[in-house]
């Protein structure tokens, strides 16, 4: 007979919304670039600390399958968060494999690793220093089909949308004052081609679609290229829901899912339908400070 493990927390949804620079007019001091993943990176490792887990199942947005940081993990101390530093800085380490990388192992593991990393000195060069296994398991829910979709209408957008959204602004300043519905419908349209609408926003913009001004052909496509956008990040959110689903029921103990705000109401009901426990964290971060980052790596070529 076969028999399946029930999780004892369904899951914790980490928010990553869209924060505003508030330091540019407030007279604050500026804050400290790139704060969004460290501040999730510690909320993992003490959400794993305060539950007194020996190991915390981390499911995460943007991969596929079983996550390996290993090779960060066996980097000498000040050259690894070194290493650290350049990867938060380019937008290619996540909180998530931040957490994974600088988690301690239990004490009887380490034991054993530092045993095994002492012998290795008199072994011979070939033999190499094992690594302590990372308390924090990484495991990617999304879809691979799905996301290269979700980046390929993403890679559109930002090449184009300043020309749309020069358009878009100068229509809604025709119309003046007011808070009609084609102001509210362009509103809308401005934060479609800057891809920041939430689910209630999205289907708001669908039902106001017939309002949407027939503009020139480069406000047209990627007026489009953004529609296909929240159509893969739609159906995203409904495969991570499910191999989520799929996973937690493999696994004991806890789990942590790291998504952005956009999937997690869909997440949370897909877990709600299941009767499932969860809660909601999110991290507090007054400015989101990697736009430009990703928006590089958007124009890498792949």
């Amino acid at each position: 007979m076969r028999r399946f493990w029930k999780p004892m927390v369904a899951a914790v949804l980490f928010l990553s919304p869209a924060f505003a620079d508030t330091s540019k007019t407030s007279g604050e001091p500026p804050r400290p670039p790139f704060a969004l993943p460290p501040r999730v990176g510690t909320t993992l490792y003490r959400l794993k600390r305060i539950n007194k887990v020996p190991w915390l199942l981390v499911c995460v947005e943007g991969a596929s399958g079983e996550g390996d940081v290993s090779l960060l993990r066996s980097l000498p101390g000040p050259i690894r968060h070194g290493f650290e530093a350049f990867l938060l800085h380019k937008a290619y380490l996540t909180g998530a494999e931040l957490a994974a990388t600088e988690a301690a192992a239990d004490w009887p593991q380490q034991q054993v690793v530092l045993w095994d990393r002492f012998k290795s000195w008199f072994s011979g060069p070939r033999r190499q220093a094992p690594v302590s296994l990372s308390p924090i398991r990484l495991w990617g829910v999304d879809d691979p089909d799905l996301y290269r979709k979700n980046w390929h209408a993403a890679k559109v957008v930002d090449k184009q949308h300043y020309q749309a959204l020069a358009y878009a602004h100068g229509t809604r300043s025709m119309i003046g004052p007011g808070t009609g519905p084609l102001k509210k419908q362009l509103d809308l349209v401005v934060k479609l081609l800057m891809l920041r609408l939430q689910p209630k926003e999205y289907v708001d913009y669908l039902k106001g679609r017939s309002l949407n001004p027939q503009g020139p052909a480069i406000f047209q496509s990627t007026v489009r290229a953004a529609e296909e956008y929240y159509v893969a990040a739609e159906e995203r959110s409904h495969a991570m829901a499910q191999n989520l689903l799929t996973k937690m029921g493999r696994t004991p103990g806890y789990t942590a899912l790291v998504t952005g705000g956009f999937h997690t109401q869909e997440i949370a009901e897909q877990l709600k339908k299941k009767g499932l426990s969860y809660v909601v964290i999110t991290p507090r971060v007054e400015v989101l400070d990697q736009d430009e980052a990703y928006r590089a790596r958007l124009r890498e070529e792949e």
